[in-house]
């Protein structure tokens, strides 16, 4: 009998991309993380959104919100992480990106369980077109498989690359104490890591 993990919210914030959303949800329901939440968040999509939500609603897993008017796509997912999350851990993925390994957010958790991390990401990307690799990007090759706020936040001009796709989180720490998304900007996410390496370098 496998061990239940701590749980793990995925927000998945969509926006008139009824035709994407479901390649995006179908590869988080295959994620092999056996105690996950899946809030699906609808910023007043005026396509057949809602339509093609209904079959999945039948999964308990699965929590879908649609707002009565457009607010944005990072007040959309702040709302999600406020009003609807309840996970020890926190991963985002937009309605046009999708999964490609199973695997993938139960590694994140119990390699963030095993370290004590705050967050996680990767510095990998496999670019595909239409079904066919056309290219792979690494950097940071150096990069410590565990690196401190204080390395990551002086080290970033290495550069230091991180993809947003990739990033887990401790929800209820950030939630709490880093107040994620309260300014509607275009690099809302890489505020909020930043803000993940001051407060790892504050604690030290």
């Amino acid at each position: 009998m496998s061990i239940l993990l701590d749980k793990m919210t995925v927000i998945l914030p969509t926006f008139n991309r009824a035709e994407m959303l479901p390649k995006a949800l179908d590869s988080v329901l295959a994620q092999t993380h056996n105690n996950m939440e899946i809030i699906v968040a609808d910023d007043s999509s005026s396509d057949h959104t809602e339509a093609v939500m209904q079959p999945y609603l039948k999964d308990p897993r699965i929590t879908y919100f649609k707002n009565k008017k457009n607010l944005g796509c990072h007040p959309n997912i702040r709302k999600a992480l406020y009003e609807f999350s309840s996970g020890k851990y926190c991963f985002i993925i937009s309605d046009d990106n999708y999964l490609l390994e199973p695997d993938f957010l139960r590694n994140a958790a119990e390699t963030m369980d095993q370290h004590g991390s705050m967050l996680l990401f990767t510095n990998h990307i496999t670019v595909f077109k239409e079904g066919q690799k056309t290219g792979q990007f690494k950097e940071s090759q150096n990069l410590p498989e565990v690196s401190t706020g204080e390395y990551m936040y002086f080290g970033w001009h290495f550069p230091i690359f991180l993809n947003s796709s990739t990033v887990v989180f401790l929800r209820e720490y950030a939630a709490k104490n880093l107040d994620p998304y309260d300014k509607n900007i275009v690099f809302a996410d890489q505020e909020l890591w930043f803000r993940f390496f001051l407060t790892d370098m504050r604690a030290r």
